[in-house]
Parts: C-alpha cells; structure tokens; sequence
C-alpha cells in the first residue's frame, strides 16, 4: 500500500472496548439494581441506544463529552421504570472500564505488521490517561509511534481540527501519503472523509455506511487488513 502514516482509532479496531462494556455494563444493573439475566438483558439493549445516541451527538458537536457521563445512566433508568443511583451506576463502571485490556483477535498480528512498515499514530476519541494505561497494560503501546487522544488535542474526531492538529506535528505528513484506520462510522469515516485522507474501515460487524459517507477500503477482520498492510 502506497502510504507513510497510519492513523489508528483503538476501540474496536484493536482493542475489545464492547466486549468489555457489555460485561461492564451488565455487572452494573446487577449490583445497582438486583436485576435478573433477562432484565440484565434488555437493560444492556436500553443502554446501548441511549449510549450511541449520546456519542453521536457529541461527535456531530450536539453536546458536550461530560453530558454523556452525566446523563447515560439516569437516561436508562428512566426509560426502564428503575430507581438507582445513576451518579454511583457511572462511577462503578467507570472503574471497571479504565481497566478493561481486552484486544481483538488478529490485533497484536495486525499492529506487528503496521510497525515494521509504517509509522503509525494513535487516533483517538478516548480519555488520555484511560487509553495510555490500555495501550500499556496490553503491551500494544510499543507498536505506536505518538499517541494522539482528544482529550489532549482538544478537538474530537470527526472535527476537522483533530486530523490538523496531528498533521502540524508530523511535518512530513501529508494527505496522499496518510491513511486512517478505524471502525466509527462518524467518527473515523466522516472524520477522514471530511479532512480528505484516505480511510480503511474496520467493518467487523456487517454494517452498512450511510450513503453520505464513504470509505477508500473496507475490511471484514484483522486478518484481511494486516494482509492489506503487508503489500507495502
């Protein structure tokens, strides 16, 4: 593949964030509020939408990132009829995610051949401390060159400003010679399509794009796009 730089988003394209979250989310409900396996059940579904809803709208710039944190819970418990304490729900789970090092499988695979090919950065709209620990905790960080979180660059993806602000530290980068890596539809796909790089999407669920926004290359597994990357 004809490029220098790799921008790679993390959750969900190398790490398991949602494999984690769903436990996390799960074992929530149950301690807060003494739910049973299908209660458990619907309220991860419940939750789940509300949570997507919430992450859009940030990233579309609708709401601040702290709304999420502040709402989600309370907004689930609404929906379901519940009484708990959202504030404590949020901060159990907050704990269980900044120590979630799940990876999905193929990643260690994947990153191993972005590193000995290219130079390869971290994209991402997670928290910085959180994300610099799982990176560390899984050993992933060594196959990164820099690490970029909105949280440090104050912009987050897909704004424009986020993919500038990693481009005015890395002179030598440019648009032909980049390339996005990542499985958000808004976030990574619009954020490129926006910036004009070229993108891969990390399509491992058969999701289907919005006919608004496109991708240069999509793959199915890590697998297919440590083949891609290989060809370089």
């Amino acid at each position: 593949m004809n490029k220098r730089f790799l921008i790679v988003d993390l959750d969900d394209t190398v790490l398991d964030f949602k494999g984690g979250e769903i436990a996390d989310v799960k074992a929530v409900f149950e301690k807060h509020c003494g739910l049973n396996q299908a209660q458990v059940e619907e309220a991860l579904k419940v939750y789940q939408k509300i949570n997507k809803s919430l992450w859009t709208k940030y990233e579309l710039k609708e709401i601040k990132r702290q709304t999420i944190f502040d709402t989600r819970y309370e907004s689930v418990l609404k929906e379901l009829g519940l009484t708990a304490d959202a504030k404590a729900m949020e901060a159990d789970y907050a704990v269980m995610r900044d120590h979630n090092y799940r990876v999905l499988d193929g990643a260690k695979e994947a990153l191993q051949t972005m590193a000995a090919h290219y130079t390869v950065l971290v994209g991402t709209n997670g928290q910085n401390e959180t994300q610099r620990r799982r990176l560390k905790e899984t050993g992933f960080d060594q196959y990164f060159d820099k690490i970029y979180t909105s949280e440090e660059v104050g912009h987050a993806k897909p704004d424009e400003s986020f993919y500038q602000a990693i481009f005015n530290d890395n002179p030598d980068m440019t648009k032909e010679n980049t390339v996005m890596i990542g499985d958000g539809v808004y976030s990574v796909m619009l954020g490129a399509q926006r910036y004009g790089i070229d993108s891969i999407w990390v399509n491992l669920d058969g999701k289907t794009l919005p006919s608004d926004i496109t991708a240069t290359t999509t793959v199915n597994s890590l697998s297919e796009l440590q083949t891609l990357l290989d060809q370089a």
